[in-house]
C-alpha cells in the first residue's frame, strides 16, 4: 500500500483497517463507511445495511482496502 505504483493504481484511495483480537465486524464496517466519506443512517445500523452503503460508495471507484491484524475469519465480511 506504500508503493507508489499501488497508490497510482488505487487513485481513489487506500483505506487501512486495523482489526485486532476483539474487533467487531459492525464497528469496522462503520469505520470503513466513515473513512469512505459516507454518512450513518439509522437503517444502516446493521451489518447488511452498512454493507449496502459501503458497496454503493465503491461503485466505479479504485480503492484498496487493507485488512490488518485480523484474528478471526468472521471479523471481515464480504463487501460486494
Amino acid at each position: 500500500a506504500h508503493d507508489l505504483r499501488v497508490q497510482s493504481t488505487f487513485f481513489d484511495g487506500i483505506v487501512w483497517l486495523v482489526f485486532g483480537q476483539d474487533a467487531s465486524p459492525l464497528a469496522k464496517m462503520r469505520e470503513l463507511l466513515n473513512r469512505l466519506g459516507g454518512n450513518m443512517r439509522p437503517a444502516e445500523d446493521d451489518l447488511a445495511g452498512l454493507t449496502r452503503a459501503v458497496s454503493g460508495l465503491l461503485v466505479g471507484k479504485h480503492v484498496l482496502i487493507v485488512l490488518d491484524d485480523v484474528w478471526q475469519l468472521n471479523q471481515p465480511k464480504p463487501i460486494v
